[in-house]
């Protein structure tokens, strides 16, 4: 989930379990995104999406933009039979184009290859 007053300069997702308790990922794991929602958004501009190494977005990294001025929430479905997957070793970032408080929720699961 993000959770933010302001993440205009782009912030990781943190992963919990069902028990609300941290997840910390196991070597070799891959998140699967199957849903994204947006809560509470600013009130205008875009909200970006997306996976990599720092909170710029580059080629190959976009999972999803959304425009606030025409969605003030959102829920997206991927499905579990065709997740979003994460590339491995990167964050998810959520980084909005104005500051506002921001509430994006996720739903997914820990693909381990072979495990």
């Amino acid at each position: 989930e993000v959770n933010s007053a302001d993440a205009s300069a782009g912030v990781t997702v943190t992963w919990y379990d069902s028990a609300n308790a941290a997840v910390t990922l196991p070597a070799g794991g891959y998140v699967c995104i199957t849903s994204i929602s947006g809560l509470t958004l600013p009130t205008s501009g875009t909200v970006a999406i997306f996976d990599g190494a720092n909170s710029t977005e580059a080629a190959g990294e976009h999972i999803l933009n959304v425009t606030i001025s025409q969605v003030p929430s959102f829920h997206i479905t991927y499905g579990t039979g065709a997740p979003r997957v994460v590339k491995k070793g990167s964050d998810v970032y959520v980084k909005p184009s104005a500051s506002g408080q921001i509430n994006v929720n996720f739903t997914g699961f820990v693909w381990t290859p072979g495990g």
